[in-house]
């Protein structure tokens, strides 16, 4: 999708 959504799914922060 987005550069903000590859960040989440690489940097496990807002993800869980």
């Amino acid at each position: 999708n987005f550069p903000l959504d590859l960040a989440a799914v690489k940097v496990p922060s807002t993800n869980g």
